[in-house]
């Protein structure tokens, strides 16, 4: 079962570490000689900067690769560019666990892809990411090159225990404000981050940049409904719990809401899903043990249980087009259950006895996989199998676990 469980979450997880053929989207690249190719570009949601231009002619078409030796600049339509430039990049970490003694000031001079984050009439903006870390670039009109917002972070050589951060980017932007005219106070630099968004709006206020409404959508509401199938089984060294035990299946319909929040929403391919969902009935489970050797022993034990579940999946799509997508991931759900008419019988021969059954977690952990499928960005029917789950308190020899497979229909607004 345990090797099972793996092979599981192994499928699961193959689809977030490698593109599929849908990832690929309408783009064009610049080569060196200044000739444009229009065609597709492999996109990337998250992570380190492109060092590479993945390239097809057109959909069906083999995949050609283009290096800072053969491109001045790509782009994706409506989504992310790119230019080619020769800069100065930074080499000390940020990453807590490898922070230097001192200030680290060195530097690499390389030539790489820097995406562009805004290009206004003051100030170009670009950012890089690499293994070490997210870096910011700033250029000038009459500029030769991109400089980098310098940021330091660094132990004190006096306290090895004291980080220092060192924010010469704020300095950087607050001289850039007073070149251009621009006037910031010195408390907003002085609050202003070092990541995407903070960085992005101060320039924005030198360029007198407004940025027009981005019309991808961070998150997506939706409410729906389905059925659940619910069978339970006894675990461990219990009458209840031997091969000729049979049990009786619960079958549930549902009410559910949720939204989906896009990890990035230009290419809403990988997604998180928080939904809330809630029986309409309760369900009533059975499970009985008869043997009638060497004379008729029943065990049985019956309960009903109103339940309620908050879950939060990832998911990835796997195809993707404007009529349809299909999606696939896994997640963790925290499961609300009432128990009641809790009874378990005990029969041997002509003697009959009755007693409560074992006591049940109200709150207990599972972990949904899910696959669906979503038609013209509005219905999302969907499929959800949940691994076992104890259901049971905590009992040493033995416990009820809970299987559930779940079918559902979504409308997303």
């Amino acid at each position: 079962m345990l090797k099972l469980r793996f092979l599981i979450f192994g499928l699961i997880l193959c689809p977030f570490l490698s593109f599929s053929q849908n990832d690929f989207f309408k783009g064009y690249m610049v080569k060196l000689n200044g000739d444009t190719l229009v065609g597709y570009i492999l996109g990337k949601e998250i992570g380190s900067t492109l060092s590479q231009v993945q390239f097809k002619s057109n959909t069906g078409a083999a995949v050609q690769r283009f290096s800072v030796e053969d491109c001045i600049a790509f782009g994706l339509y409506d989504r992310d560019s790119y230019e080619r430039h020769t800069v100065n990049v930074s080499q000390g970490e940020v990453n807590l666990g490898k922070l230097s003694t001192g200030i680290d000031t060195t530097s690499k001079r390389v030539t790489v892809f820097l995406r562009v984050l805004q290009n206004g009439k003051n100030l170009k903006l670009y950012t890089y990411v690499d293994d070490i870390r997210p870096r910011f670039y700033i250029k000038e009109e009459n500029e030769k090159e991109p400089v980098e917002l310098m940021f330091y972070s660094f132990y004190d050589v006096n306290n090895g225990s004291q980080i220092i951060n060192n924010p010469k980017y704020q300095t950087q932007l607050l001289l850039l404000s007073r070149k251009y005219g621009v006037q910031i106070e010195e408390f907003k630099l002085e609050r202003t981050l070092y990541n995407e968004n903070d960085i992005v709006k101060v320039v924005s206020l030198i360029n007198d940049y407004r940025k027009e409404k981005s019309k991808y959508r961070p998150f997506t509401f939706y409410v729906g409904g389905g059925v659940s199938s619910l069978a339970i089984k006894y675990d461990g060294e219990h009458a209840l719990a031997k091969s000729t035990a049979t049990s009786k299946n619960a079958v549930v319909p549902f009410v559910n809401v949720g939204m989906d929040i896009y990890i990035n929403p230009v290419y809403a391919r990988t997604f998180f899903r928080i939904d809330a969902e809630v029986g309409v009935l309760t369900s009533e489970h059975s499970i009985e043990n008869k043997e009638t050797t060497p004379v008729i022993t029943e065990n049985k034990h019956d309960f009903k249980q109103f339940s309620g579940t908050l879950s939060v999946s990832l998911l990835r799509n796997l195809y993707s087009s404007d009529k349809q997508k299909v999606y696939l991931g896994l997640g963790i759900a925290m499961r609300y259950a009432d128990t009641k008419d809790n009874i378990k019988t005990f029969r041997y021969s002509s003697m009959y006895n009755e007693s409560p059954g074992l006591d049940f977690k109200k709150i207990s952990l599972q972990i949904p996989i899910s696959a669906g499928v979503i038609f013209f960005k509005k219905l999302d029917a969907s499929f959800t199998y949940v691994l076992p789950s104890t259901i049971s308190d905590n009992y040493v020899a033995y416990g009820i676990k809970l299987n559930k497979l779940k079918l559902g229909i979504n409308y997303r607004f």
